[in-house]
C-alpha cells in the first residue's frame, strides 16, 4: 500500500514499535509529522559573564566551558565557568550568561541550584537564571538582601579581585 512504502517501520511482536519517515523519527502508531523527532544534536559552547548593557571585562578565565544536548526543540546545557583575576566595568547592568548555542523560542528556563562561590559576598552570588523570548543569553537572579524574593544580578555584583565568580549550572530551555 502507498502509506506503508513512505516509512521504514520496526515491528516487534506484530506492533509498529519505530518508524523512520522523510520527517524524523515516529514512534507506536504515530504517523503525525508534528510529532516527529527530527533533530539530534550534541556540541560545546563558551560561556561568557556578560550584560546586555555595559559588560564587564574579565582580565582571564580559569574556566570557561560548556556542552549541551538538543533533542527536537529542546535544548538541555551545562556550564562551568570562573575567573583567574580580576573583573571590571559593567557597573548596575543586568549580568548575563551569554554564548548559549541556540536562541530561546520563549521565555523559558530556569537553572535548577547553581554552584556558585567566590563572589563579592554570598548574598552577590547567583541562585537562579532564565531566558526571555529571542534571547541567546541568561540572566542571572539572586536572593534580594532578606533572601525572601529574587532580584537581577548586576555586574557590580562580580568579586573584582583573585580567584572569583565561579559557577556550575545546567539549564533547559526551548529553542527557536
Amino acid at each position: 500500500n502507498a502509506a506503508a512504502s513512505k516509512y521504514h517501520t520496526f515491528v516487534v511482536d506484530g506492533t509498529d514499535e519505530v518508524k523512520i519517515s522523510g520527517d524524523g523519527i515516529l514512534f507506536g502508531s504515530d504517523t503525525a509529522a508534528a510529532n516527529a523527532l527530527d533533530d539530534y544534536e550534541e556540541g560545546t559552547w563558551t560561556p561568557i559573564w556578560d550584560s546586555p548593557g555595559t559588560a564587564p571585562t574579565v582580565t582571564s578565565y580559569a574556566s570557561k566551558f560548556g556542552n549541551y544536548v538538543k533533542i527536537g526543540g529542546l535544548v538541555f546545557i551545562q556550564c562551568s565557568m570562573g575567573a583567574t583575576a580580576g573583573v571590571s566595568g559593567g557597573g548596575t547592568d543586568n549580568l548575563t550568561v551569554s554564548g548559549l548555542p541556540f536562541t530561546a523560542s520563549a521565555s523559558s528556563g530556569t537553572i535548577s541550584a547553581p554552584t556558585c562561590q567566590n563572589w563579592n559576598t554570598d548574598a552577590n552570588a547567583p541562585v537562579t537564571g532564565y531566558m526571555n523570548s529571542g534571547d541567546a543569553y541568561i540572566i542571572m537572579r539572586r536572593y534580594t538582601d532578606a533572601y525572601e524574593a529574587h532580584t537581577t544580578v548586576k555586574t557590580n555584583d562580580l568579586r573584582t579581585s583573585g580567584d572569583s565568580n565561579q559557577c556550575k549550572f545546567t539549564f533547559m530551555y526551548r529553542a527557536a
